[in-house]
């Protein structure tokens, strides 16, 4: 019997499984060597469980923080707007994986990867990317079962099984306050890169495009005669 602050098998099977998902959903809008380093982290988490490396000690995460914050700033320059801001919290979620030797840590991570997997609503809300993110939230809420229940209670699968199960019992819930609920204006605005033009007129534009342009102070064009 594992004493009762140590991470299970289990549970860090699953909460690597989550977070590969969780980083891969964002790849499009993260740096390449933060993915990299995201590689990194899970291997050095894998060979930290076999036994073959030591944890990283406290001068080492702080070298690692340091560079961590240091390729941020070269990234971006400066560190404000939704894509930075991703790329800072997802470090910090690489960071406190690797970091993590208590149940207590784990549970911040589990925390930090749904809030993470959320923050995908705000680059994409078709149907292809809501499916994902629900199996990303899957794997986060069978990972948050799997550290509580521990490697006595049932096989690998069972904390999948368990947290399907509290998804299914929530469906009806969700589908009643998506009929129900208004649709409230949120209280802030998160500047969102949509990679368009303020100016120009192309040969092909949606309304939302020329709503954009409607709110925006430049010149769009010129007619003389």
């Amino acid at each position: 019997m594992i004493p009762a602050w140590q991470i299970s098998r289990q549970g860090l099977f699953w909460l690597l499984l989550a977070f590969v998902a969780v980083i891969t959903m964002h790849a499009d809008h993260l740096p390449r060597w933060v993915m990299a380093a995201s590689v990194v982290a899970v291997m050095w988490r894998i060979q930290c469980y076999r036994g073959a490396w030591s944890a990283p000690g406290r001068w080492l995460k702080m070298t690692l923080l340091a560079v961590c914050l240091g390729g941020l700033l070269l990234e971006y320059g400066k560190p404000i707007g939704l894509e930075p801001m991703l790329a800072l919290l997802v470090t910090a979620y690489m960071l406190k994986l690797l970091e993590m030797s208590h149940r207590r840590d784990a549970y911040l991570v589990v925390l930090l990867a749904f809030f993470v997997a959320a923050l995908t609503a705000l680059f994409d809300q078709s149907m292809v990317s809501a499916g994902y993110l629900l199996g990303c939230l899957l794997l986060v809420l069978a990972a948050l079962v799997g550290l509580h229940h521990g490697d006595q209670t049932g096989g690998a699968l069972h904390p999948l099984k368990v947290a399907s199960s509290l998804i299914l019992q929530a469906l009806p819930l969700m589908v009643v306050l998506f009929l129900l609920m208004p649709r409230i204006g949120a209280l802030w605005s998160v500047p969102i890169p949509t990679h368009k033009a303020k100016t120009g007129v192309t040969d092909s534009m949606s309304p939302g495009d020329f709503s954009q342009l409607g709110r925006s102070a430049e010149l769009a064009f010129r007619v003389s005669f």
